[in-house]
């Protein structure tokens, strides 16, 4: 077999160059193509979650509302974000948690006659959390809800060891009524994002009645 010169070699070897180069720049282009199709598929994808995330907030709020009008905002929002709201105030665990009561009545240990009822205790290591949710929040009714935490150890007397300490809540929370609560030493919870969240600045101590 004849050898091929070196002429010969060198022009196939162009050729295998320029194969070479035309399928790297086809796999450049079909790799190009591939990282758009992914591009839009993600930005498709976000769009999705940011429409269901948005979704299920407005929903979660119609329930809130609706709960809030049928008087059961408290069993079903308030109640539930309680052991979270607590281990993040108190560091009061849901494992120590030992009752949780909605709406109880009770009447004053010594004065009979008197009765009352709360919308919401949980009582949890060391402390006996009062709940109170409002439909609207004033600074009054912030305060009469203080003044009303001091004699609560009464209507409990089995839990009179415990330190009492105030949530209030609702729906909606005027940002300004924040600081104000929180002069107060009350906890002020309001609907987040997508639940009830603590609203009160980090650090926050809650006053022990």
């Amino acid at each position: 077999m004849a050898e091929l010169t070196v002429e010969e070699r060198v022009t196939d070897l162009e050729y295998l160059m320029a194969d070479l180069l035309r399928e790297t720049a086809r796999t450049s282009v079909e790799l190009r193509e591939f990282k758009d199709e992914m591009r839009e598929f993600k930005d498709e994808m976000r769009e999705f979650k940011d429409e269901t995330r948005r979704e299920r907030i407005r929903m979660n709020r119609q329930w809130g509302e609706l709960a809030n009008k049928m008087g059961t905002l408290v069993e079903d929002l308030i109640l539930p974000s309680l052991p979270a709201i607590l281990q993040k105030a108190v560091d009061c665990r849901a494992e120590t948690i030992e009752a949780v009561m909605p709406r109880p009545v009770r009447r004053h240990a010594t004065e009979r006659s008197r009765q009352r009822e709360f919308d919401g205790v949980v009582v949890c290591g060391d402390y006996l959390l009062v709940a109170e949710s409002k439909s609207s929040l004033t600074a009054e009714k912030i305060r009469e809800f203080t003044d009303s935490l001091p004699e609560v150890r009464d209507f409990f007397p089995e839990f009179a060891d415990r330190k009492t300490i105030g949530v209030i809540a609702s729906l909606h929370v005027p940002e300004n009524l924040i600081p104000f609560a929180e002069k107060q030493g009350i906890l002020i919870i309001g609907f987040g994002r997508e639940n009830m969240e603590l609203l009160n600045q980090p650090g926050f101590q809650p006053k022990a009645f």
